[in-house]
């Protein structure tokens, strides 16, 4: 059942770039978490696909629910890309909603994770978001993070999200 709803709720932003009406769609289906005690791993995958549709500060209680519901499983080490996947992917709706130092928050303890575990993807992703926030703050050396972002993630072979967070750069730092 909340699959056909989260399929339905992006058919409608897709077709009718109507987020309000995708976020009605997705309601019972917040709703049906937001009372649930305990979120399984798949339960977590689905929260990490749907925040991105509601307003910032629901995004913000689905990702500090489910990293909580992450470090109370008994091998939460198990579990480090669903964390730095939620970390990072509310890092961007902080970033979008000019929240730039809450997104720093995010994005450092993704930093953190990611290179302690080798993880270069997210490390190259959280690197350039964190050039995006600080050039958002006025803060100096943005120039010089978002260059180091891109040039993990060439290194790494992943272009498809260099390319990705180099339109993010451009869109909200003005990166040339």
């Amino acid at each position: 059942m909340h699959l056909i709803l989260i399929c339905d709720s992006l058919l409608s932003l897709q077709n009718e770039n109507n987020i309000k009406k995708a976020q009605d769609i997705l309601e019972p289906v917040w709703k049906y978490y937001e009372i649930r005690n305990k979120w399984y791993v798949n339960d977590i995958k689905i929260i990490s696909l749907i925040l991105f549709m509601f307003p910032i500060d629901t995004a913000e209680h689905m990702t500090r629910r489910a990293l909580t519901f992450i470090e109370g499983y008994p091998s939460p080490n198990n579990y480090i890309k669903l964390k730095l996947n939620l970390l990072i992917n509310v890092s961007l709706l902080f970033i979008k909603s000019n929240s730039a130092e809450k997104s720093l928050n995010y994005l450092e303890k993704a930093l953190e994770i990611s290179k302690d575990n080798g993880l270069y993807l997210h490390y190259g992703a959280a690197v350039i978001r964190k050039g995006i926030a600080m050039k958002m703050l006025n803060q100096n050396n943005t120039e010089d993070l978002i260059s180091r972002g891109i040039q993990i993630l060439n290194l790494s072979e992943n272009y498809e999200a260099r390319d990705s967070l180099l339109d993010e750069a451009k869109r909200y730092a003005g990166y040339a």
